[in-house]
């Protein structure tokens, strides 16, 4: 008499996601997702990569002191400005930094550098002069930190102009106070400065400190 042959055990199928069949599956829609968020989201991500890229180059700028950045000639009216630094005007092209009187190869910009609030708040400080008289200089200070950015507009009185040649010179920053940075000038050949300050309101305080534009009706210089 034959005996029925004993049942295989073949055990229980493997979960779902030990399939190779499953895992392969996953593995391309994983990288078909990365690929369709590249597409959508790569410029975005390039130009900021590149934003950041030439902001850490603004915040480094330094150029001489002697380079004349603005000249003003105020018998005949003539003006005559430095190109921008090439850093500068690629930040503008990438970022969001807004504000059309900052931007451009011929902007009258008289300071760039990185400035320190006195609570210790790390900005790209770019000042350019966006307006000028005879009794009159007008600057815009942009300041630019993390995805924020202001534009701050600072007249300043000077002593009337008649005659003669205004020179602005390239700003320097102050090495002794992180928050201050200069801006050298002279009128007919006699020299002078010009202060500004990175307040904690993240706006630029800029004032004549000595010099042949200091009016003699303005206080004194704020002290350092």
């Amino acid at each position: 008499m034959s005996t029925a042959p004993p049942q295989l055990d073949y055990g229980k199928p493997p979960p779902l996601h030990h399939r190779r069949g499953f895992q392969r599956a996953a593995i391309v829609g994983a990288i078909a997702i990365l690929l369709v968020v590249a597409w959508q989201q790569g410029p975005t991500w390039w130009r900021e990569i590149r934003a950041a890229y030439y902001e850490r180059q603004c915040k480094a700028y330094t150029t001489p002191v002697s380079q004349i950045i603005f000249s003003y000639d105020v018998s005949a009216g003539r003006t005559d400005t430095s190109s921008a630094p090439d850093c500068w005007i690629k930040f503008c092209a990438t970022s969001y930094f807004a504000g059309f009187s900052l931007r451009g190869p011929r902007v009258p910009l008289v300071f760039l550098h990185e400035r320190v609030t006195p609570s210790g708040d790390k900005q790209l400080v770019a000042v350019v002069l966006t307006g000028y008289s005879r009794r009159n200089l007008q600057f815009d200070a942009g300041l630019s930190a993390a995805d924020r950015c202001s534009i701050y507009t600072t007249p300043v009185d000077i002593e009337h102009l008649d005659t003669g040649l205004l020179r602005l010179y390239a700003g320097q920053p102050d090495p002794a106070d992180p928050s201050h940075f200069t801006i050298g000038y002279d009128m007919n050949g006699k020299p002078g400065t010009i202060d500004g300050w990175l307040e904690n309101d993240r706006s630029v305080e800029i004032q004549v400190r000595d010099g042949p534009l200091k009016p003699s009706t303005t206080d004194l210089p704020k002290a350092q």
